[in-house]
């Protein structure tokens, strides 16, 4: 593999920017004391980056659809024999089943996540929305029942402070029923015009009626108004998979994230 500039790597990430949007912030980021971007001497699209950060810790980025992975493994190889990775390394596999085996066999590896996230279409036709709710932006005279605030998994109150601190990069979406609020999307800006989902909740007593699907599509609709795009990093069950399914949003960015230890 050979060696290239931050910079021109930068350049190769964006020509598939859904894919590679939860990379570009950490890649530009300047809270990094070493990085070392790679690309294979067949295709610019295959790649690995090596970033080291302030306490020590260490990252692999690595995409692989080759099927012949000699050239990659050597690499790594070589790193390992430079005395990187002195304290086993955290690694961010885009899917290659046939790498992912490898480093299996070579290396051993810690707990394997499989991470899908998926994208909104700028094609996509506007999805319609649900007669009975509707939405604000700011919940302005609407309180919060305590019945509400204390059911399991909201975080409402800690979401609205990010909010205040910060509006430039995170958003709620509010959803109103008879007055009242029942359920909420919270937005964070991932990078440039591209907004993650990053929490959808629906009060416990108006479940099983499509609302969070229903919140989706009016994130959706909302960016594609603001010339930006909906991301849905990070789908960690069935019910948040199928929302985003449902909404029609397109897959991408499918990753294996798992630790290593070089050592064995």
């Amino acid at each position: 593999m050979k060696l290239i500039e931050k910079e021109k790597f930068i350049e190769i990430l964006k020509t598939s920017i859904f894919d590679y949007c939860l990379t570009l912030p950490i890649i530009e980021s300047t809270n990094i004391d070493k990085i070392e971007c790679y690309v294979s001497e067949k295709s610019n699209k295959d790649f690995l980056c090596y970033l080291k950060y302030p306490d020590g810790s260490e990252t692999l980025e690595i995409h692989w659809e080759q099927k012949d992975v000699t050239e990659i493994l050597s690499t790594i190889k070589n790193m390992k024999n430079s005395a990187y990775f002195s304290n086993g390394c955290f690694v961010a596999l885009y899917k290659s089943d046939i790498l992912l085996s490898e480093l299996s066999r070579l290396y051993k590896i810690g707990d394997i996540e499989y991470i899908q996230s998926y994208h909104s279409n700028e094609n996509e036709k506007e999805s319609a929305h649900c007669e009975i709710a509707r939405y604000i932006e700011e919940r302005m005279q609407y309180q919060l029942e305590n019945d509400f605030l204390g059911q399991d998994g909201n975080h409402i109150k800690m979401i609205e402070n990010q909010v205040n601190k910060d509006s430039e990069n995170n958003k709620i979406i509010y959803m109103i029923i008879d007055e009242k609020i029942v359920g909420y999307v919270t937005l964070k800006r991932q990078y440039e015009n591209i907004w993650d989902v990053a929490y959808i909740f629906v009060d416990e007593r108006y479940r099983c009626r499509g609302f969070g699907t229903y919140l989706c599509q009016t994130a959706i609709a909302y960016m594609k108004k603001n010339q930006s795009f909906l991301y849905y990093s990070y789908c960690e069950n069935a019910s948040s998979e199928a929302v985003a399914k449902k909404s029609n949003l397109l897959p991408c960015a499918e990753r294996y994230v798992f630790s290593i230890n070089f050592e064995n």
